[in-house]
């Protein structure tokens, strides 16, 4: 009887909440909150608006992320920016795709004096797939500037290099099976400068969402970024839960937030960890001997194949990339 009864509070309470939240809805009477920055800032959206807290008090204002962001659309985000009470962000640089407007300290010039800004990190974690690279293109252009290969937009140096220097597939696929074919204090190295550039662009920018210290303490327990800049449901909830603290709602409710988003958001496309990086970093949690792309499985074996082939049909990748590193 006292559990059934305890259920039933629980669910009026629900309901209770529900009511509040559409009736809210109803009136119009939220603030408005926009969350500006890169793909990141549209999962950020979606993780606050599953909490019950902010939902009743704030409505999110949709926009584009600022990387797709033209010169047309600026008449409509200034018109956007002055009704704004809330303005969570990425610090955006001044000159970004070459419009002062775009750059975070304009915006936050146009605001209303009341509104509230809450920063956060651009989150970005290398240390786990340092090989993985982008190759950009000569004299490129902010909307097509890097070369797409088999993965995407991802390549791997340590194959390029191995291909370039006349290896073999099977050289290929014995290097990345090898935990003793990287330098282990390199390794260390790479990770210790990459929470030490957390850190330094936390102090740069004053950000008010600090990550580097979360990075440091839970690297080796958990993948926290399946590619440099697509972090894991760990980190996004992480950064939003601080931004929810900040505001007002972190509360138990918080469970049931992860619960409504129990699928990770940025998995589309990882990398095995090689094992000499698993080994010199301690890592401590499971690594598949496979890529993963577009919900597809593919062996070490045939990623190298995969590879091989195309820098051997597409010649004007290694010239850039050969051209890049000079």
């Amino acid at each position: 009887m006292m559990i059934q009864s305890l259920f039933n509070k629980s669910i009026n309470k629900s309901l209770e909440l529900l009511l509040l939240i559409t009736t809210q809805l109803k009136s119009g009477k939220r603030k408005k909150c926009l969350v500006y920055g890169n793909c990141q800032a549209r999962i950020i959206s979606r993780i606050l608006c599953a909490n019950p807290g902010f939902s009743l008090n704030y409505e999110i204002v949709k926009f584009k992320p600022v990387f797709e962001m033209e010169k047309a659309d600026l008449e409509n985000l200034k018109s956007i920016i002055q009704e704004i009470d809330l303005f969570i962000y990425q610090p955006v640089k001044s000159g970004y795709r070459g419009l002062e407007e775009l750059g975070t300290d304009y915006i936050k010039n146009l605001l209303k004096p009341q509104s509230l800004s809450i920063s956060f990190h651009s989150l970005y974690f290398n240390s786990y797939n340092p090989e993985i690279i982008y190759i950009s293109k000569p004299n490129a252009i902010d909307d097509d500037r890097v070369f797409v290969g088999p993965f995407g937009d991802y390549h791997n140096k340590n194959i390029i290099d191995m291909f370039i220097r006349g290896s073999q597939v099977k050289d290929v696929i014995k290097f990345l099976n090898d935990p003793d074919a990287l330098d282990t204090l390199s390794i260390q190295e790479n990770l210790k400068s990459s929470i030490d550039e957390l850190e330094r662009r936390e102090c740069e920018f004053g950000i008010d969402v600090k990550m580097a210290s979360h990075v440091r303490h839970n690297y080796q327990l958990k993948r926290l970024f399946w590619t440099k800049n697509h972090p894991s449901n760990d980190i996004l909830f992480y950064c939003a839960s601080n931004i929810l603290e900040r505001l007002g709602f972190l509360d138990n409710k918080n469970i049931l937030m992860k619960r409504l988003i129990a699928t990770e958001f940025l998995d589309g496309t990882y990398f095995s960890i090689h094992p000499g990086v698993y080994r010199a970093l301690e890592l401590a949690f499971p690594n598949p001997k496979f890529y993963f792309i577009k919900e597809n499985r593919i062996s070490l074996d045939d990623a190298a194949s995969m590879f091989f082939d195309f820098y051997d049909k597409n010649s004007q990748i290694i010239e850039a990339y050969l051209e890049n590193a000079k």
